[in-house]
């Protein structure tokens, strides 16, 4: 039984994190194509996020 929980529980853990990897590249790909800006733009608002 505890190897089930365990198994959830990575299971969610890895289905969150690929969420949030897939919003923080989603909000990357849409700052390139919004605005043909510099490298030097992208990585200043890099820092702005909370993760």
């Amino acid at each position: 039984m505890a190897l089930i929980g365990l198994s959830l529980f990575w299971g969610f853990f890895l289905l969150g994190f690929s969420m949030r990897l897939m919003v923080v590249a989603g909000s990357f790909s849409s700052l390139i194509l919004d605005s043909s800006s510099t490298q030097m733009d992208i990585s200043s608002s890099r820092v702005q996020f909370p993760f």
